[in-house]
């Protein structure tokens, strides 16, 4: 299953911490991790918690980053027609670390950069951390099984697997969405992009959202 966190934003930003860990390790008892990544004046802390399946070496492990180093990755899903993408990425000199199938993301990401989404075949929530531009990328596959939500504030974004891990970041929540709970209340279950915090929202399946130092944005991949 996994689980991933992180925030991001400029300045002087407070590690993540070990409450974060602890909210996703349901998910992840395997291995849990943090990694900080910068980039001039914005900072990122990307959160992993993991259940090792498809490469159970520590080459498994996340965060992982791409040969050069620029960017930056966690991943929870399947991507099932990884085999194939390995091989297009060897043949075009790409150098893999593990056998973990969501390696394929980062390199795709080195010469394609978001549109990489739209190759993938596979359930995943994934962010991406561009070390050289200081963007953050987050994308959600285009049925939406894995979970994904995130809340933005003073040019801060936060995000995670749950709500739980997102809390524990002392991401802004807001109070109650009273129409969430109208929604709860009548269909037994909240659509997205809403969630029962005002202040966050689930990103919805198909899109990915672009965080910069300047504000982010949302557009699809997958129509």
């Amino acid at each position: 299953m996994c689980g991933i966190a992180g925030h991001v934003g400029q300045g002087l930003v407070q590690p993540l911490n070990e409450e974060v860990l602890a909210a996703l390790r349901h998910r992840g008892p395997d291995a849990q991790r943090t990694e900080r990544c910068a980039s001039s004046n914005v900072v990122a802390d990307l959160a992993f918690a993991r259940l090792a399946i498809v490469d159970l070496s520590d080459a498994g492990q996340q965060p992982m980053s791409d040969e050069e180093g620029r960017y930056t990755m966690v991943f929870n899903g399947e991507i099932y027609n990884s085999p194939a993408l390995r091989s297009e990425c060897e043949r075009a000199g790409h150098r893999f670390h593990s056998s973990m199938d969501g390696e394929v993301i980062l390199h795709l990401w080195e010469t394609e950069g978001p549109s990489a989404l739209e190759r993938l075949n596979g359930i995943f929530a994934v962010a991406v951390f561009d070390s050289v531009t200081g963007e953050l990328f987050l994308a959600r596959d285009p049925l939406g099984v894995k979970p994904l939500v995130c809340a933005e504030a003073d040019g801060e974004l936060w995000f995670a697997s749950e709500l739980r891990a997102l809390l524990a970041m002392g991401a802004p929540a807001g109070g109650a969405d009273l129409v969430a709970l109208a929604q709860f209340l009548s269909f037994l279950w909240i659509p997205d992009p809403r969630t029962p915090y005002a202040g966050v929202r689930s990103i919805e399946p198909g899109t990915v959202v672009r965080w910069t130092p300047n504000g982010s944005s949302t557009s699809r991949y997958c129509q």
